[in-house]
């Protein structure tokens, strides 16, 4: 599944309507569009607040982006060790 798919069915499913989901996570309803379709990828920044609103891991959307491989999600200490904010922190 792409990121837009994903997007666009967490949000349906949750009864949620594109500009709701836009004003929620702080960005224009027309980028947002073009994230579910596919034509840009959304900002480092945009994902921690999908991930909040549509309730799901932030790493999820990271694979999705293709920010980061899939294998990173089977190594045993994932979660405890929040690969995505050590990441984020590094980058600083």
């Amino acid at each position: 599944m792409d990121l837009g798919t994903f997007i666009r069915e967490r949000r349906q499913a949750a009864a949620v309507s594109l500009r709701s989901l836009a004003r929620t996570v702080g960005c224009d309803p027309a980028f947002l569009s073009r994230v579910e379709a596919g034509k840009v990828p959304p900002s480092d920044e945009l994902i921690p607040r999908l991930a909040q609103a549509l309730a799901c891991e932030e790493s999820e959307l990271s694979v999705l982006t293709g920010r980061l491989s899939w294998g990173l999600r089977s190594n045993p200490e994932w979660k405890r060790l929040e690969l995505s904010r050590s990441l984020v922190n590094i980058a600083r």
